[in-house]
């Protein structure tokens, strides 16, 4: 049975991630703003961009804002770890 820090560990979300990475090396705050809502009422699709300072990095997209921003944050991450840009 895993303890309540364990399951922590292995249930963070991606923005959660992102959050503790970023603080690791840097000083700059994260911050998701909604770019674009698209559909209708029942069936909005939500796009996100993830700020980390003044840079914009990636966007996602999700039937929710919070699903967008997990794109968004998963998106940066990835992008981060490949192309080293921080």
């Amino acid at each position: 049975m895993l303890s309540g820090e364990e399951k922590k560990k292995l249930f963070k979300d991606n923005k959660s991630l992102l959050q503790e990475h970023i603080q690791s090396i840097m000083d700059e705050r994260i911050e998701y703003k909604v770019e674009n809502v698209t559909g209708p009422d029942h069936q909005k699709v939500y796009e996100c961009s993830c700020y980390i300072g003044d840079k914009k990095y990636e966007t996602g997209k999700g039937r929710s804002k919070k699903a967008a921003e997990q794109e968004a944050a998963e998106q940066t991450m990835t992008a981060i770890k490949e192309k080293s840009c921080i």
